[in-house]
């Protein structure tokens, strides 16, 4: 102990050296040469009386298992790699995240973020457990649930089904009643045009408006079916009120040059000799070929008759002489008036025509029982015989030839 102190005190300024890592370097390659050389002297080791201390750390060196020796110059020359990876390596990665995996703080009793799917187990479960009720019980309750819900889907179902077919049968009897109206309007239109015939004349051959018109053939008929016929059509004509059907009365004549049948108006005087009218032998002459027969509508539909005059003195006079059998020759196309009336004192009465004033012409008018004008004829001009059953036929026919610029 004195002797170091000695020696401590004799270098001051020395300081104790560790082995470089140059030395360490050098160690671990295996070149021991070199670090014996390089390896400063220890002051602290015991110094021998030859100062040599060689051999001791060969023995020390025998003793020591020292790694192999490389051979520096054998090794190939292998290209710098740099690490020029911006990212973590992945092992590293992969590492990182299982110990952030295995340090997970959250407690074995923590709720999953992500719930998993409610089933029936967990409902039967969870009302054994929180409403204390036995698994029998739950089952039964969810069994009758099951049960209501298809109760109430099929009384649902069955409703929808009672509606449906309700609806079904609404529309299937609308279809069925317009059906039938339009086939029963159909049939009415056919048997109409069956009696009063089937081609439309044209209105300019006219003498008054009309808002319908159609052909009766008077070829080969009994005067007394032709009337019916008439009045047949009478009583079927529906139009509004105040309209007035035409009925053309036409005949079949054969065509001299083709020999074909063909189908015409009738003229004045074929029509009442169809009729079989007894009027005055110089009466067909003294009217126009042309003329208008119609039935108006009113309150009932009523006939009006319209024929030019030729020759107003004979026209005049003959409607005078036609007077009394007028209303039987037309009849039932007319109302028939008695001709004779018996009063309540028991008299007899002869119904004969009479001058009124009606619009402010002289028309000459027969009346039933009742006082009723049921037939009138008026020469409103020189040029026109109009003959009707009502007062407002009358009216209307003047309203109507002076729209047309015949009166």
């Amino acid at each position: 102990m004195e002797e170091e102190k000695k020696n401590q005190n004799k270098n001051p300024d020395q300081k104790k050296e560790s082995p470089s890592t140059l030395d360490l370097e050098d160690r671990d390659n295996g070149d021991e040469r070199s670090f014996l050389q390089k390896t400063p002297k220890s002051p602290f080791l015991p110094k021998s009386d030859d100062g040599n201390i060689s051999d001791d750390i060969k023995k020390i060196l025998k003793k020591t298992k020292l790694p192999e020796r490389r051979e520096f110059g054998k090794q190939k020359n292998v290209p710098k790699t740099f690490d020029t990876k911006i990212g973590p390596d992945k092992n590293e990665g992969s590492s990182e995240i299982l110990e952030n995996v295995q340090k997970d703080p959250r407690p074995d009793n923590a709720e999953p973020k992500i719930k998993s799917l409610r089933t029936f187990k967990d409902d039967l479960q969870g009302l054994v457990k929180i409403k204390k009720m036995s698994l029998v019980k739950a089952a039964t309750l969810e069994t009758e649930k099951v049960r209501g819900q298809t109760s109430v889907s099929t009384h649902d179902n069955a409703a929808k089904s009672k509606t449906r077919a309700r609806v079904f049968a609404i529309v299937f009897a609308i279809v069925v009643l317009v059906g039938l109206g339009t086939l029963a309007l159909f049939v009415v239109l056919a048997i109409q045009n069956q009696r009063l015939g089937d081609a439309p004349i044209v209105q300019d051959n006219s003498l008054l408006f009309s808002e319908q018109t159609f052909t009766l053939p008077i070829t080969d008929q009994e005067p007394r079916d032709l009337l019916e016929q008439m009045a047949q059509a009478r009583s079927g004509v529906g139009l509004t009120l105040g309209a007035i059907t035409r009925i053309v009365p036409t005949i079949f004549e054969t065509d001299p040059d083709s020999g074909q049948l063909f189908e015409k108006e009738a003229t004045t005087a074929e029509f009442f000799s169809a009729l079989g009218t007894r009027v005055p032998q110089d009466f067909l002459r003294s009217f126009d070929t042309f003329f208008f027969l119609g039935i108006h509508t009113i309150d009932e539909n009523v006939p009006v008759i319209i024929i030019p005059v030729v020759l107003y003195q004979n026209a005049f006079s003959d409607m005078l002489e036609w007077e009394r059998n007028i209303n039987e020759d037309l009849s039932p196309l007319f109302t028939k008036i008695p001709y004779q009336n018996r009063g309540l004192d028991g008299n007899i009465t002869i119904n004969s025509f009479e001058d009124v004033i009606i619009r402010n012409y002289d028309v000459r008018v027969l009346r039933d029982s009742s006082g009723n004008i049921k037939m009138l004829y008026a020469f409103p001009t020189k040029e026109i015989l109009i003959i009707a059953e009502s007062p407002h036929s009358f009216v209307e026919a003047l309203a109507r030839l002076r729209a047309g610029r015949r009166l």
